[in-house]
């Protein structure tokens, strides 16, 4: 994920389609687990483990491998192209919300970076965002049957959430190309707590419609989480040094699923309940949305000559 969101920040500039552009990548992974994951199941079924495995890799390297192979540039410059936004039209009205001492004339270094409270809000919010996330999807069907919602049922609603998940991604990154990334991750963050409150409530008497609300909710929530991050990174952060920024993202996304995934079983263990472990994942929501907005607030542009230059530590 670090390497395509990289290379679509560097064809698609802040002012343009930038948060759709991510979007759409990375819906991927969303129709990804819809579609690949009934296939490898039922491979795995019915030829064992090593066949699933040798066809996945099949796949990487007839379908993934080529398209790098022959389409992919690094940088539109490469083939005589400017990036997606690059002439701002002047009487544009919405643009991603960004202080108005930022600009994408000045190049950041990953040290510079590093050295800025924004830079550490935003990793805070990818953790807090990914320890969330995977809390809730790596324990909500054991906690569905907890409720008393019948295994078959809590499958379908796990099932049904890659395809929402999928469009959130595109919505939500071409709504903070026109709202801001800032006001569209606050938006999400409702959509997510939503359906955290949702989820506290849920009975066995709970119909199966609406259930499907909480998918809803859910699936909403969780397309407006990693793509936007990597958008703000991108438009916070630009220059030489976008791949290490960007890559410190992913590693605080690793760092905070694998905490929620196994918190979560540990809250469960110690009080034989999910609810103490779903409160503390919607304060992490709150808290995340919180990071953002400081982050957007309080960035600016590299103080020393250093950042205006190409060859930028990183």
């Amino acid at each position: 994920m670090p390497v395509h969101a990289t290379t679509i920040s560097r064809w698609f500039a802040r002012d343009g389609r930038r948060g759709l552009a991510i979007g759409l990548a990375f819906s991927g992974t969303g129709i990804g687990v819809m579609v690949l994951a009934p296939v490898i199941e039922r491979a795995i079924t019915v030829y064992g483990w090593r066949f699933g495995y040798l066809l996945l890799a099949a796949l990487l390297a007839g379908i993934s491998l080529p398209l790098t192979w022959w389409l992919l540039q690094d940088r539109p410059e490469a083939v005589g192209l400017r990036p997606d936004g690059f002439a701002v039209q002047s009487g544009r009205a919405h643009r991603p919300a960004l202080p108005a001492g930022s600009s994408r004339a000045f190049s950041w270094g990953w040290r510079q970076a590093a050295s800025t409270l924004p830079f550490w809000l935003v990793l805070l919010a990818g953790a807090l965002s990914l320890f969330t996330l995977r809390m809730v999807t790596v324990h909500q069907v054991a906690y569905f049957v907890d409720r008393g919602i019948a295994r078959r049922v809590a499958a379908t609603l796990f099932g049904s959430t890659g395809l929402i998940t999928a469009t959130s991604f595109v919505l939500f990154g071409r709504l903070s190309d026109h709202i801001g990334r800032a006001r569209a991750f606050h938006l999400g963050a409702a959509f997510q707590v939503g359906a955290l409150v949702f989820l506290l409530n849920i009975r066995a008497q709970t119909p199966v419609a609406m259930l499907f609300g909480f998918v809803l909710l859910w699936g909403l929530g969780e397309g407006s989480r990693s793509g936007l991050l990597t958008a703000i990174a991108s438009d916070l952060f630009p220059g030489p040094a976008l791949g290490a920024i960007v890559g410190s993202l992913g590693a605080m996304f690793g760092v905070g699923a694998a905490l929620g995934s196994w918190l979560g079983g540990v809250v469960y263990d110690l009080n034989g309940s999910y609810t103490p472990a779903f409160i503390l994942a919607l304060a992490a929501t709150l808290v995340a949305s919180a990071c953002i907005e400081g982050a957007v607030r309080t960035a600016h542009p590299p103080s020393s000559p250093v950042g205006r230059r190409a060859t930028c530590s990183s």
